[in-house]
């Protein structure tokens, strides 16, 4: 191989390094364990879509230790159906439909093509009573949703990265007459259990509280207590049962690159490799020229 043809090829080499170099992303852990005992929503945001899911731990595996029997166990899930529809379901179907009420579009009314509130029902699985809320589009989630106050676009002088931050009290313990939302969620499966079990309603185990923002986006970062991936990047905050009074803040970070900045330093390190490469190869085809004349 020639020295010319040997510095094409390095010339080349750099210049996808530098092409792809950007695109380079870290890796995230698996999917942890997570304790099913716990109260859960979780806002997942796909490549066009969002899902908000709402999930109540059933705790039949307690019920079943303490011998209580299949048809108890069902009859006491009927009626954790029933009262999460009532008292949580329908309270988020008021909600959002006092916002479409107030600027009504047919295309995103709820039970349409784009917004799909999904009914409550008994997951085995996960051993929840769950429900899901599916946005079809993005216009459709913006719809319902504004841009909260606290979002703040950081300028930290930074020409190639465009941050994002997003900060909020966690979303349990949010309060709302004098009662965390986590107290008021647990007060509707407590009272269904307490009717059914009384005698042992008191010693169920306390349960988790838990929010996951899941999203395609890699470049997103938190002070999530857990992250993993499976498909879409995961970042979860957790909080038992007794700290729910305290202090805990949610902040996302999204960074995005700043594509017009990026192709100028790609552009400018392109021209300076090819410089060096032009460089390289006058040098040697002087030094081969300079060779004969002297022969």
């Amino acid at each position: 191989m020639n020295k010319i043809s040997f510095m094409k090829k390095f010339f080349m080499l750099l210049v996808c390094l530098a092409l792809v170099f950007p695109l380079l992303g870290c890796q995230t852990q698996t999917k942890p364990q997570l304790n099913k005992n716990a109260y859960e929503i979780d806002l997942s945001v796909g490549q066009s879509a969002v899902a908000q899911r709402f999930a109540f731990p059933a705790q039949t595996d307690f019920l079943a230790e303490n011998e209580v029997s299949q048809q108890q166990i069902e009859e006491y899930l009927a009626s954790l159906i029933k009262q999460i529809r009532l008292q949580v379901w329908n309270v988020l179907f008021l909600n959002y439909f006092a916002i479409y009420s107030q600027m009504p579009n047919n295309d995103y009314v709820i039970g349409g093509d784009l917004v799909d509130f999904g009914e409550v029902e008994y997951n085995p699985s996960y051993d929840c009573v769950e429900f899901t809320l599916m946005f079809k589009s993005y216009a459709a989630w913006n719809y319902y949703h504004k841009a909260e106050d606290d979002d703040k676009q950081q300028d930290d002088g930074n020409l190639f990265l465009d941050e994002e931050l997003s900060q909020s009290k966690f979303i349990f313990s949010q309060q709302s007459g004098g009662i965390t939302l986590g107290q008021r969620y647990y007060d509707i499966v407590h009272s269904v259990m307490e009717e059914h079990f009384a005698d042992i309603a008191q010693s169920a185990p306390a349960p988790q509280f838990r929010y996951d923002y899941a999203t395609f986006h890699k470049r997103v970062h938190s002070n999530a207590d857990i992250t993993y991936y499976d498909g879409l990047y995961h970042h979860v905050w957790q909080q038992n049962m007794q700290d729910l009074g305290q202090e805990k803040i949610v902040e996302i970070k999204t960074v995005n690159a700043e594509r017009g900045w990026w192709y100028l330093v790609v552009l400018c390190s392109a021209l300076g490799v090819a410089g060096i490469g032009a460089l390289s190869i006058f040098i040697v085809d002087k030094c081969k020229k300079s060779k004969k004349s002297k022969a």
